[in-house]
This record gives structure tokens, C-alpha cells and sequence, in this order.
């Protein structure tokens, strides 16, 4: 449901940041991690509490709870997936034969640093500027 939500700036970066703890006819509970907490403030989880309360179509009460332990989290899956994107880029890097000939033409090394995946959405806009 956060997700369907779409919501953009720090009330986007909230709802990201939540996952649902809780749910029933009356009330849904939000639990946020603790790295998040700077993100509770008053007007924020008022317009996530708007929003999701338009999106259902009901009045619900929305709670706020923050927790210890790790959330799965939209914010945190988009972690994952850059990180594993990151990996999966160096890896590519490491293996193509195409730069392993030119390191060895020109005894260069490659810094792992600036290594950066392609964002595939990117792409096609790219290859049409010069």
C-alpha cells in the first residue's frame, strides 16, 4: 500500500520508511526503525495519515510506532537493490575482457570507487546526446 501511495519529499521519505505493523477495520500502526525517527514530525505523519486515508477511502486511525530491529521497508529494499546493482556493475567490470586488455596495455587499475551501475531508465535518453 505505500507504494500505491506515490507520494513525493519527506512525507514520501517517511511513508518509504514505514511498514505496516499493524491493521485492522479501524486502525492501521506504521512502524518506522529508529535510524528514521527525525522523520515523525507533526505535519508529516499528518499528511501521511491524509493520505492514506484518502487512498483507502475510509477514516482509519493511523499510529506511528518506532522500533529497534530492521523493517522491510521500501526505503530499505531500494538499499538492497542499489547495493546488489553496485556489486553485479563491478563484477561486469572485473570480468570484461575488454578492460582486462586495456589494464594490461597500459598497466592501469581500475578504482573500484567509481564504479557506478547504468540505470537502465536512463539509457535510451542518453544515447541520443552528443
Amino acid at each position: 500500500m505505500i507504494e500505491a501511495l506515490n507520494l513525493r519529499g519527506a512525507v514520501g521519505q517517511l511513508a518509504q520508511n514505514c511498514a505496516i505493523g499493524a491493521r485492522d477495520e479501524q486502525m492501521i500502526r506504521l512502524d518506522l526503525p529508529g535510524s528514521s525517527e527525525s522523520l515523525l514530525t507533526d505535519k508529516l505523519k499528518t499528511s501521511l495519515t491524509e493520505a492514506i486515508r484518502a487512498h483507502l477511502g475510509k477514516q482509519l486511525r493511523v499510529k506511528f510506532k518506532v522500533v529497534d530491529s530492521a523493517l522491510d521497508t521500501v526505503a530499505s529494499r531500494q538499499v538492497d537493490e542499489s547495493a546488489q546493482q553496485l556489486e553485479v556493475a563491478k563484477e561486469s567490470i572485473k570480468n570484461d575482457p575488454n578492460v582486462q586488455q586495456l589494464m594490461e596495455m597500459f598497466d592501469a587499475t581500475v578504482e573500484a570507487d567509481s564504479i557506478r551501475p547504468i540505470d537502465r531508465m536512463d539509457r535510451p535518453a542518453q544515447q541520443g546526446k552528443a
